[in-house]
Parts: structure tokens; C-alpha cells; sequence
């Protein structure tokens, strides 16, 4: 059952694409394919088919969906971000150097490839830092400074920053810091994964269904819960090895919360009418 979800998933939505040209979008129906086979690892090693793919899995679906993070936060927080900007009159524009842009996801794939292969190793640790650094320069381009005044901003930038810190921080346990990569990871998970999903989530909702992008007091109390949840995860535990246990814990039962103030903000925008009086 498990293992069904997600090749049904990309039965269902790559058609779709195929029939709107958007040639762009083709490779999400086979990354939702890869997740599938990195689903299928896990599997495998628990039910005794195989032994040490289950760490394979695992190292495959959170690169992967930190991949997706990159591509599609890599589109729309500059987009977004420059929506924003020019209807407050502001003329200087979130853009990436072109070098950067051009290089932000092969450098990730580069990572992605060693950490597959030679997890933990001088050339993981490499391939973490070079793609730390071209992800942090495209980010320098994006005017985060002037998005922070704004929280369905400055979520979506904090999400893809969240990838940023983690490739640093993985970069760094494969190269001798005091911390394991169990941190970095968290980085990735707790802190890209949950804030970027939560940043999508919230402004998508509003905009389908009529109403204007300003955050609701729900959308802000998920993005804080969710940041220092993330950071508890990380920093915390960084910081404070000994105290690992009430860290993961309390970051937890925060990073639920978060999701919690999103279902309670939004249960009545995302099941009533449009309020724009459009389809849907």
C-alpha cells in the first residue's frame, strides 16, 4: 500500500504536464519515481530482500526533496519576491547572479551523487561545501533583507536558506566538526522541508481561492513555531549535545504545532466557497 502512493501519484500528474508542453515541469514525475525507488530501499532491507539499502533510502529521499526545494524554491521566492517588490514601488529586483543560477543545481546533484556513494567522506564533505556556496550566492541576489518585512516572504526565504545551512553543516561533519551529520540533517528535514512546505501551503491557499497574499495570524504563528523547532533540531542539539533527547522532543511537539495553527487558520478557506466568487 505504502509503495503504491507514489508511482499513482506520478501516473496522475504527469500526463497533465506532458499534454501542457510545460517542459520544465517533466522532471517532477520522475523525481516522484526516484522517491518511489528510494521508498521501495527502505522496504526491501525491512523485510529482510536486501541488507544496508535502508540507509541508501533514506540519504536518497531526503536529497531528493531538498532537490525539489531547490528547484522549485529556486523559481518562485525570487518570482514571488519581485511580485511584492514592485507593487511597493521598489525597482531593484530580486536577481541571482547568472553563474549561480546556472550552477545551483548541478552543484546540488554533484553532492547529491557522493553522498549516495561515499556518505561521511572527504568528497561528500567537498561536494556539501561547493554546493553550499553556489546555493548561498545565487540566495544573495534575491533581496532577502527587503523581504523580511513581509511573513509569505520571508518564509519562502528562510526555507530555501534552511538548505543552505544544511549543506554547511553537512559539509562540515564530513570534515571533522564537533557535531554528527544527524544535525545537518535536521537542517534539511525539520528546517527546509517543514518551513518551505508550510510557505507553499499558505500562500497557495489564499491565492486559489480568491483571497489577497497577506498572512493570517496562523500562517505567522506556523512560520515562528516551525523556525525555532528547526532550530531547537539543530543549533540546539549543536550546542548542547548532552540535552539531545529534550531538544528533539520539544522540537517536536513544535513543529506539530505549527502544522496545527495552519489546519486551524486554514480549515475554513481551504473547504468554503471562493471568496471572489470564481470556480472552486
Amino acid at each position: 500500500v505504502d509503495l503504491s502512493f507514489l508511482p499513482m501519484f506520478a501516473l496522475a500528474i504527469g500526463p497533465p504536464i506532458y499534454r501542457a508542453g510545460v517542459r520544465h515541469n517533466f522532471g517532477f514525475p520522475v523525481g516522484i519515481l526516484a522517491l518511489a525507488a528510494a521508498n521501495a530501499l527502505m522496504h526491501a532491507e525491512a523485510l529482510g530482500v536486501s541488507t544496508g539499502t535502508a540507509a541508501i533510502g533514506v540519504r536518497a529521499g531526503v536529497d531528493l526533496v531538498a532537490l525539489l526545494v531547490v528547484v522549485i524554491g529556486g523559481r518562485v521566492t525570487p518570482a514571488f519576491t519581485n511580485n511584492a517588490l514592485r507593487r511597493t514601488g521598489i525597482t531593484e529586483l530580486a536577481r541571482a547572479p547568472a553563474w549561480a543560477e546556472r550552477a545551483a543545481v548541478p552543484a546540488f546533484g554533484l553532492f547529491f551523487a557522493f553522498d549516495l556513494v561515499l556518505p561521511g567522506s572527504l568528497w561528500s564533505g567537498g561536494a556539501a561545501l561547493l554546493a553550499a556556496i553556489v546555493l548561498a550566492a545565487r540566495m544573495s541576489g534575491w533581496q532577502t533583507r527587503r523581504a523580511l518585512g513581509d511573513p509569505m516572504l520571508w518564509s519562502l526565504h528562510f526555507g530555501h536558506g534552511w538548505v543552505v545551512l544544511g549543506l554547511f553543516a553537512l559539509a562540515a561533519a564530513d570534515l571533522a566538526a564537533p557535531w554528527t551529520r544527524n544535525v545537518a540533517v535536521h537542517a534539511l528535514t525539520a528546517g527546509a522541508f517543514g518551513t518551505m512546505i508550510l510557505a507553499m501551503m499558505t500562500r497557495v491557499a489564499l491565492g486559489h481561492t480568491g483571497r489577497p497574499l497577506v498572512a493570517p495570524r496562523s500562517a505567522v504563528v506556523a512560520y515562528v513555531f516551525v523556525t525555532i523547532a528547526a532550530l531547537l533540531r539543530t543549533a540546539g542539539v549543536a550546542a548542547f549535545p548532552s540535552d539531545t533527547l529534550p531538544m528533539f522532543l520539544l522540537g517536536g511537539l513544535l513543529w506539530a504545532g505549527a502544522f496545527a495553527a495552519f489546519l486551524i487558520g486554514y480549515v475554513q478557506i481551504l473547504t468554503g466557497p471562493r471568496v471572489d466568487g470564481g470556480p472552486g
